[in-house]
Formats: structure tokens, sequence, C-alpha cells
């Protein structure tokens, strides 16, 4: 969207909104559930790292305030990394997601423990995404292992 739009102070509320409320729901493990609001679903790869791009994401282009929301991104890549084997393997990604026909359908879906093309994509790009940060001082992660510039 270009800067210049008319809509971007309403995407850029809209998003802040969004993770504003997504950091409520991180658990003390530092991830997100399969079914966000419900902390009794699994703790979910794919959802975590997918939040865990759009706070990076934000904190790298100064649309989230870096005090707020760097604890939630330290908190959760320590448990992305700890979810990934030393030969890919994953730990509770869960399979693609369609509607589902009610609530328990999505508590009955089975988390994948392996390897996943999809959840190894997504742990891809916020590891990518951290390192830019990272590197650009936009955040810092304790142990980081990116040089600096």
């Amino acid at each position: 969207m270009a800067s210049d739009s008319p809509h971007l102070p309403f995407m850029t509320t809209a998003y802040r909104d969004h993770l504003l409320t997504m950091i409520d729901h991180q658990d003390e493990m530092g991830m997100w559930h399969q079914i966000v609001d419900h902390p009794e679903s699994y703790r979910e790869f794919t959802s975590t790292c997918m939040t865990t791009f759009a706070i990076v994401r934000g904190l790298r282009n100064n649309w989230l305030d870096r005090q707020t929301f760097e604890p939630f991104v330290q908190r959760a890549w320590e448990s992305i990394k700890c979810r990934i084997g030393p030969h890919g393997n994953l730990v509770d990604v869960c399979t693609g997601t369609g509607k589902q026909k009610n609530r328990q359908a999505y508590y009955d879906r089975t988390a994948i423990l392996g390897k996943d093309d999809r959840g190894g994509a997504m742990a891809l790009m916020v590891s990518t995404e951290l390192a830019f940060a990272v590197r650009e001082g936009s955040i810092e992660l304790p142990d980081a292992g990116v040089p600096s510039r």
C-alpha cells in the first residue's frame, strides 16, 4: 500500500490493534495456540511463526512500539527454536486450515510432528525477518548469532 494512501492510517490502526489483541493470547511458553483464544487447544507452530513475523515486520518499519512488543518476540523466538529439530522435524504444526464446521472440528485436527513444508516455510520466513531486524538494530535477541553491521 502506498504511503500516501488515504487508507494507511486506518490499516495501520487495525494492524496495531490486532497485534495488541494477539499478544494478550501468547502463553507463558511464548506460543500462540491452534485456536488463539482457547488456551486449552495445543500450542501451534505456524500461528506462532506468523504472529511473530507480523510483529517483527512492524518493529522493523516503526509501526509498533519496541518496548511493548519486543518481549513477546523474544519469548516466541525461544519457543520457535525449541520446536525445530536438528533434522528439520517440527513440533505441533496444524494441518492446512480450511473452514471447519464447528469448534470441536478444530480441536480434533491432528498436529503434525515431523517434516512439513508449510511449517518449514513459516520458520524460514520469521527467521529471515528476525535476522534483518537484529542486523538493523530494530530488535534485540539474546544470543541471536546474527552479526551486526
